[in-house]
């Protein structure tokens, strides 16, 4: 690795510690909109991790141990590497710095990639990846524990492949396009969603204008399969889920319009951002007969992204008549790709105005070619200011008393102090996640196959306000539910059956017909007087085996041929 390099990422570093001192100088845990339903997963993978009881599907920790299935379902890889990071940490405050360290490092070095691939100028590289670090679509982890983050700070990835269209002779790398969709899929399925609709009509526009279409056909479609063994995990998961189950559905917006991107108010987007895109349109509009294909593309198709994300639209509307669209849940989730794609036009632009002043005034300015990386260097300089400004605003319902953000649905059950120092080191970790909790039902099964009316409320009802009745003990990748009866009869337990879930109470199995569920899954069981014991597992169907062989020979080839082809340049 280069000197260039290594400074470069250094300073990324110091970045993005100084995007979060606000919250290392108050100690401040930050829990925002998502945070205990992420805290509950990676507890639960952490702690799988620590005791050695490894179980893909149902949560045995995470979740009051109600046997529900998360995150088979919602990036799963990931989910395991921050419960290696919680492990790591051994507190929540020290898990979440390491967190958004890795979530703001990992937008670095993903966007450095990406400047690299698109042939900016060096001078300016490191000031358009630090602008990038400061984007409210990287900072959306840090803030509010938006998974969204995560997905944001791997973007620039295929943003990559996406300028390959564009500008090379040989517009489709296998590798990389196979690897640009496998790394999205496995950490957030809207953002691959929408990554590879945009590749999708870009490759279809490229492919009528170039004379190797052919080629590029054969390409993308072995990148596609090789996608796909590198994902399938997810693929198979979700079949054995929903295969076998109705579940229910995250949460979908009945009015999105709540929900845009509006021009006088920094709700989703900074001012400076808004200038910076401005001048990029600006820039464009004026010259564009001048510029590089690949800016007026990145340029155009942000534009259209980022009026996707305003209420020029009639989302509300849409979002009831169009079947399938509600799954972005929100308009703003167009928002990280136009960032991604009008800083990289920025940069393009900026690199061009550079190479203008060289080869035009040189004689009459011959430095005023550094005035551009200097003007760039100050706008960097203010985008970290902006954003940890927003970290300090994240950090300030910690310290004023408030400590949980956002409180619709939170059911917290101790004193405010009582409750932050329970997020101390000094007690377990379950410990605070015990005493506040969101009941979130997302992925609960169905029985009926119809959802509840309340189905937030029976969740409470049925797992969380009974939860202290139970006793439990996780051994060999079973799950052990402990209570006492005075005399015979069913008994609600707070745990939830999907199709594979397997009980046996009291060393007797139990068939579907000596249980019976609730609205959400949870089960009744016939209990005798006096101890009960329900033994909890969930044995997957066979073909997830193999899905787990393909993963890791999927990924071991990726691996070895891009090692290969690296070695061979």
């Amino acid at each position: 690795m280069s000197k260039r390099h290594v400074k470069n990422l250094v300073l990324f570093f110091m970045m993005s510690v100084v995007i979060l001192l606000p919250q290392i100088n108050q100690h401040a845990m930050i829990l925002g909109d998502d945070s205990l339903f992420h805290l509950n997963r990676f507890y639960d993978t952490a702690m799988q991790l620590k005791d050695h009881n490894l179980q893909y599907f149902i949560s045995m920790y995470g979740y009051f141990g109600s046997g529900r299935i998360v995150n088979a379902l919602y990036g799963p890889g990931i989910a395991y590497l921050n419960g290696v990071l919680l492990l790591i940490g051994g507190s929540w405050f020290k898990y979440q710095l390491l967190s958004d360290l890795f979530v703001s490092m990992l937008a670095a070095i993903s966007m450095y990639y990406l400047v690299n691939r698109a042939k900016i100028a060096q001078s300016l590289q490191p000031w358009l990846v630090i602008l990038y670090m400061s984007s409210n679509g990287v900072l959306a982890w840090a803030t509010d524990q938006q998974f969204l983050g995560w997905g944001t700070a791997i973007l620039p990835i295929g943003i990559a492949v996406i300028i390959r269209l564009l500008q090379d002779d040989e517009p489709v790398n296998i590798l990389e396009m196979a690897f640009s969709v496998a790394i999205m899929v496995q950490m957030h399925m809207l953002t691959a969603v929408i990554y590879v609709a945009v590749l999708a009509v870009i490759f279809l526009i490229r492919m009528v204008q170039s004379p190797q279409r052919w080629s590029m056909v054969r390409s993308a479609s072995l990148a596609a399969v090789f996608a796909l063994g590198l994902t399938a995990n997810i693929w198979l998961g979700m079949l054995e889920v929903f295969g076998s189950n109705h579940v229910l559905s995250p949460t979908t917006q009945v009015t999105p319009m709540d929900h845009v991107l509006l021009i006088n108010s920094n709700n989703y987007l900074s001012g400076l951002f808004k200038i910076i895109f401005g001048l990029q349109l600006g820039f464009v509009g004026l010259f564009f007969h001048k510029i590089s294909r690949v800016n007026r593309w990145v340029t155009i198709t942000g534009g259209i992204l980022l009026l996707m994300t305003m209420p020029f639209l009639p989302w509300n509307w849409l979002f009831n008549h169009v079947p399938g669209l509600s799954i972005i849940q929100f308009p703003f989730r167009f928002l990280p790709f136009a960032t991604a794609l009008l800083i990289i036009g920025f940069g393009l632009s900026l690199t061009q105005i550079m190479a203008e002043i060289r080869t035009n005034g040189q004689d009459k300015w011959p430095s005023n070619h550094r005035l551009v990386p200097f003007f760039l260097t100050g706008l960097a300089t203010v985008a970290v200011l902006v954003a940890a400004n927003q970290v300090y605003d994240a950090s300030q319902s910690w310290s004023n008393g408030t400590v949980v953000k956002t409180r619709v649905n939170v059911k917290q059950e101790v004193s405010n102090e009582q409750l932050k120092e329970s997020f101390s080191n000094f007690y377990p970790l379950n410990t605070a996640l015990e005493n506040v909790w969101k009941p979130t039902p997302d992925y609960v099964p169905l029985p009926s196959g119809k959802i509840p009316a309340h189905p937030y409320y029976e969740y409470q009802l049925e797992i969380g306000d009974t939860r202290h009745a139970f006793t439990r003990t996780i051994r060999n990748g079973k799950m052990y539910v402990t209570w006492q009866q005075k005399k015979a009869g069913w008994q609600a337990v707070n745990v939830v059956k999907y199709a594979h879930t397997q009980l046996v109470l009291n060393k007797q199995s139990l068939s579907n017909k000596d249980i019976k569920l609730s609205d959400i899954g949870v089960v009744r069981v016939y209990g005798q007087a006096g101890k009960n014991v329900l033994q909890v597992q969930y044995q997957p169907q066979p073909f997830m085996r193999w899905g787990f062989i393909v993963l890791i020979v999927s990924w071991i080839s990726w691996l070895g041929l891009a090692i290969y082809r690296h070695w061979k340049r």
